[in-house]
Formats: structure tokens, C-alpha cells, sequence
């Protein structure tokens, strides 16, 4: 990946720079490795908001950066070379798709511990776990040519000219909702701070349903089409603007566009995503 001339990834460096990324979304047809942090359900003894992961230590050719996006944010959480992102909290039953960013190609050795405190005050830890990345063609890791299948690289990074993509043009259209199409009246469920997916599945028949797979409790439910509310405060609208954290969602509207969305680097959000 080249950087952006922008400064939206400058704690990745400079502009121009290459670094190797394993993405957190879709783009253009490839399809991400999606390696994600999450955690399961906490026992009732242990404190609220105490969940912490910690990158021990990286054993490697460069340095490593876990980072993400969203309405109106670009953050780095981790990075193995600067002593104040080695650790981030954690939500107890959540989870995020996140951005990998390695400095070199070659082989990673990652060491993680989770660490949390108990109501009493007890501090509780994990043993180390090591998490192994092979980053670059096989050639930079070690192995033998073809061993790893992959999409063959029609352009080089080194070749993306870094005033293009998002914002470059802009094709918004307006599509205002009438009062004909707003929800039917009734009773519906307030989305809490947690975790949504909307999934999809077939039955014998091959008939195709959807459903909301609602993981903010303390048992996973199952919502019917049409019957949550996801609340989007005006305390998340934001506006667009083609530099800084803004500069990745250019394509949403013209500079100054105002938008709104949930924003996962609060400590309470709404993760909505789709499986």
C-alpha cells in the first residue's frame, strides 16, 4: 500500500511510502484476510471496562500497526514500536475488523496477553500467545515459490498515484426517503452499545431470509426484518473533508458534507456489521 499524500496515515509514515496492509474491508473486488480483536463474554466478578490486550513484543523485520477507521476517525490502537500503543482496552462481548500494517515484507512472530481486574480489585492475566504472520510473496518468507496461493499483482504499489481515490470525483446523488417510505408504526427494539450483524441464510426450499444477529446481551438473539432501531445521535454527525481523518470517506459528498455514524472509538458503541 502507498501512502496518500494526505496526512490521514502519517503514523504509518510518510507520504509515498510502502507498507504491506491486510485490510479491514472489501475493496474492488479482493477480498481482505479480516483478522480481527474481539472477546467473549466476561464472568460477572470482573470489572467493567478492565479488558486490556497488550502486544508483548514483535520478533521481525519492522515494525507492526493495528489500525482503523470510521465516520470521523483514522487510529492507530497498536504499534510494536512506540512504547505508548503496545495495550488497548477491550468491551467484554464485542469485536472489530481491523487494518494490519507491516513496515517490511518477511515473517512476524506477534506476542499477545490479555489482562483484566476483578470487582475486588484483582489483577488477572493470560498467558503470552504467539500469532505468526507471513507478510509478502513466499520468496520473503522463507518458503519455497508457490506455495501460497494468491491473486497474481497487476500493479505495483509504487505506481498508484497518491492524489487519487477517494473524493477525486463526485457522482452523489440525492436520495431522500419520502414520508411514503418511513417504517410502519409500531413497537421496535433500541439497538444497545454492542454487537449487530446482519446475516443472511437459505432454507430447504432455497428461499433466501434475513435477520439481525443481536450479540449486545448476555445471550446471542435472533431479530426479525424490520423490528430494530440503531440510534444515531446528532453527537456523531461529523463533516467531510478531503485531509486528515476525513480524507477515506471523500467519496461520501462534497467537502463540508455533513454526515452521521456510530463511531467505534467510544467506549459504548453500536457495531453494526454484516456476516
Amino acid at each position: 500500500m502507498k501512502l496518500p499524500d494526505s496526512d490521514a496515515l502519517s503514523f504509518l509514515g510518510r507520504p509515498g511510502d510502502i507498507v504491506w496492509n491486510a485490510p479491514a474491508q472489501f475493496y474492488d473486488g479482493w477480498v481482505p484476510v479480516w483478522a480481527g480483536v474481539g472477546s467473549g463474554r466476561m464472568p460477572s466478578n470482573v470489572a467493567r471496562n478492565s479488558l486490556a490486550l497488550t502486544l508483548d513484543h514483535v520478533e521481525g523485520p519492522g515494525w507492526v500497526s493495528v489500525w482503523r477507521s470510521g465516520a470521523s476517525f483514522v487510529l492507530e490502537d497498536l504499534n510494536s514500536s512506540k512504547p505508548d500503543k503496545s495495550s488497548m482496552s477491550m468491551v467484554a462481548g464485542g469485536h472489530g475488523h481491523y487494518n494490519w500494517a507491516f513496515e517490511k515484507p518477511g515473517r512476524y512472530h506477534t506476542y499477545w496477553r490479555a489482562t483484566a481486574r476483578t470487582e475486588d480489585g484483582q489483577e488477572i492475566s493470560s498467558p503470552v500467545m504467539e500469532v505468526t504472520w507471513l507478510v509478502g510473496p513466499d520468496s520473503a518468507v522463507d518458503l519455497p515459490e508457490g506455495t501460497t496461493r494468491s491473486d497474481p499483482i497487476t500493479t505495483r504499489a509504487e505506481d498508484f498515484d497518491g492524489r487519487t481515490g477517494p473524493g477525486a470525483e463526485d457522482d452523489s446523488k440525492d436520495e431522500t426517503r419520502g414520508d411514503d417510505e418511513l417504517p410502519d408504526q409500531g413497537t421496535y427494539t433500541y439497538a444497545a452499545p454492542g454487537h449487530y450483524d446482519l446475516s443472511a441464510r437459505t432454507d430447504e426450499q432455497g428461499g433466501v431470509s434475513t435477520y439481525l444477529h443481536d450479540e449486545s446481551g448476555q445471550k446471542d438473539v435472533e431479530r426479525a426484518s424490520n423490528s430494530v432501531v440503531v440510534p444515531v445521535p446528532d453527537s456523531t454527525m461529523t463533516s467531510l473533508h478531503p485531509d486528515g481523518p476525513m480524507a477515506p470517506l471523500a467519496t461520501l459528498g462534497k467537502e463540508g458534507t455533513r454526515v452521521w455514524g456510530p463511531c467505534p472509538s467510544s467506549r459504548t458503541p453500536t457495531w453494526s456489521g454484516w456476516v
